[in-house]
């Protein structure tokens, strides 16, 4: 599916949703391509704590999904309004980095909290390059997380998959 057709479903479903939006904007970072929704009504969208745009996105995917039975296809995209998910993103990765310095000064392991499949990708992305941090993922279901490592405390020499 291509992502003009995927930007095409976010603006009907916000129209369908009688939401005034100004945009819908495909923002391509190598990884995945976001669709940022631009709108006056971003509280409504994104709800509290994230938890309507959380849904909101669910809902698309499932279109999507929809659309796509049967073939071999695979879409992944972030929905984000008013660069929500963005900052969101951003203040995840200054907490990984404050956990990092602490394993890098301790050389003793941290143990994240329980997070998301998507989470857990940016954790073990975000520390693949770095010689003095392993990531092993543990635990099952809404309870998987993260235990940050130093190199020196570990056997293995590779990163561990989300």
């Amino acid at each position: 599916m291509e992502n003009v057709e995927i930007k095409t479903l976010i603006e009907e479903t916000l129209n369908k949703m009688s939401i005034d939006f100004d945009s819908v904007e495909m923002e391509d970072n190598g990884f995945n391509t976001t669709f940022q929704i631009k709108t006056a009504d971003a509280g409504i969208l994104i709800g509290n704590r994230g938890e309507t745009l959380e849904a909101l996105s669910y809902l698309v995917r499932r279109m999507i999904n929809q659309k796509l039975q049967g073939t071999d296809e695979k879409v992944v995209f972030v929905l984000d309004v008013n660069q929500y998910q963005t900052k969101k993103l951003e203040e995840f990765k200054e907490g990984l980095r404050t956990s990092a310095d602490r394993v890098r000064l301790f050389k003793e392991p941290v143990e994240l909290s329980p997070m998301t499949s998507y989470e857990r990708m940016i954790v073990h992305s975000t520390f693949t390059d770095d010689p003095e941090i392993t990531t092993q993922s543990e635990g099952d279901g809404r309870f998987r997380r993260v235990i940050l490592k130093h190199a020196s405390n570990t056997s293995k020499e590779s990163k561990e998959s989300v």
